[in-house]
């Protein structure tokens, strides 16, 4: 049926944009610049990511690459600081904050098209880009944000309907909304409980319900993609990722309290968190790495090395939308070079995981191979190769074979296709 997959995890790394797969293999950079690409954010479908480039022309600068790091695109030319890039959730906006007029009492909150087109100016009095760059949302048709009173607000998608949810009055705080998948409820971090620290809140997007979930402190909330679960940075002797629920149930610290860990954001399938873990560096600007960690406490998987400057960025969704009934493959003949293994190159048109064998006979030799492919590409490619015994067995040998070469995907279907390989 219907849903997503995990797919890559994106990050900046030495002022470029690199991706790493679950399992903290496959680094691949999918940008390449002098100036500092930052805040990587995935479109809804996986197929690209919204970052910022900064300087660029003197300026920060919006953009959007493909997820395999082609077609680099400007979307932004005003030379002004931009922070915080968010896709709407049927990716055809990008919403984002910007410092463009500084005629208003905060800043500014745009939209724009992927393609460049359509920019259209949201709120004036969003938080200072400077203090909490982060503290600001979307999902389905609404935005949530802190205004520049330092209070909860909601807006639709198109600028109107704007309204506080959660006052600052006195000396009360209220940092990094997150919005629910469902646009139902935000949760928060504030000053505003009966202590002197900072807790974890929710409260619905018509201001009713409000909610203290947390009792010993939390930061940075963030909602699974099921909205089961909120995850959040502990205080309090704890500096580590936890996860609750969104009723303040079911606390379970995932993370190990000796290191400084901070919660990034959950997997697609709501399974994992991404963890960033801060270590220090003598004085000067710490250094970051990346973990994975399944929710249930499980032992938390270094993705990057410890010296790598790694800041999170954002975990890919990869569409598994229910395939067309007929699997199909896409087989291109490949002629070999004399004494190297025939090649069957292989191209399937779903976005999964498939499982590839090829099969034929050369003279009285039959050779057989499979391969295992977990792609998270936007074009599946596979190639399967012959084994060395069967290798050694065709060596010398000319002639041409029919390869069947056979995939399955991630739903069980099947599907073949006949190539003529050819031993040269």
């Amino acid at each position: 049926g219907a849903g997503t997959v995990n797919g890559v995890i994106a990050y900046t790394a030495g002022g470029d944009i690199y991706t790493v797969n679950p399992e903290g293999a496959n680094h691949t950079r999918l940008t390449k610049t002098p100036q500092l690409d930052v805040e990587p954010e995935y479109s809804p479908d996986g197929t690209r990511v919204a970052f910022v480039r900064f300087p660029s022309m003197k300026g920060d600068d919006l953009f959007v690459v493909n997820s395999n790091g082609s077609a680099t695109k400007r979307l932004t030319s005003f030379k002004k600081p931009i922070s915080s890039p968010v896709w709407s959730s049927d990716g055809s906006r990008i919403i984002y904050l910007t410092e463009r007029d500084n005629n208003f009492d905060g800043v500014e909150i745009y939209s724009i098209f992927p393609d460049g087109t359509g920019e259209t100016l949201l709120a004036t009095d969003a938080i200072s880009l400077s203090s909490f760059s982060s503290s600001f949302a979307s999902a389905g048709n609404r935005i949530v944000y802190v205004n520049s009173s330092g209070e909860i607000a909601v807006m639709n998608l198109d600028g109107s309907g704007t309204a506080v949810i959660a006052d600052a009055l006195g000396d009360v705080i209220n940092r990094f909304p997150q919005i629910s998948p469902d646009a139902s409820h935000v949760a928060f971090e504030s000053s505003r409980g009966p202590g002197d620290g900072i807790e974890v809140f929710t409260v619905a997007v018509d201001g009713s319900g409000l909610t203290q979930i947390t009792d010993d402190g939390g930061s940075v909330p963030i909602y699974s993609p099921d909205g089961q679960h909120i995850a959040f940075t502990g205080s309090f002797g704890y500096q580590g990722a936890v996860v609750i629920n969104p009723d303040g149930s079911g606390l379970v610290k995932v993370s190990p309290s000796r290191r400084n860990y901070a919660a990034a954001e959950f997997s697609p399938d709501s399974r994992r968190l991404a963890l960033s873990e801060t270590l220090p560096k003598g004085g000067e600007d710490p250094f970051f790495r990346l973990f994975s960690t399944p929710i249930d406490r499980s032992k938390p998987l270094s993705l990057t090395a410890p010296r790598d400057l790694a800041e999170y960025g954002d975990w890919q969704a990869v569409s598994a939308v229910a395939p067309d009934p007929n699997l199909t493959l896409k087989a291109k003949s490949v002629r070999s070079k004399r004494g190297k293994p025939p090649l069957a190159k292989v191209t399937c048109a779903n976005e999964c995981d498939i499982v590839l064998t090829a099969s034929g006979r050369i003279g009285g030799t039959r050779f057989s191979s499979r391969t295992k492919a977990e792609l998270f590409g936007a074009v599946p490619t596979g190639v399967p190769a012959l084994g060395g015994k069967t290798l050694e067995a065709l060596r010398g040998k000319r002639g041409t074979a029919e390869v069947t070469v056979k995939a399955t995907d991630d739903f069980g279907q099947k599907a073949k296709a006949t190539v003529r390989v050819a031993l040269g």
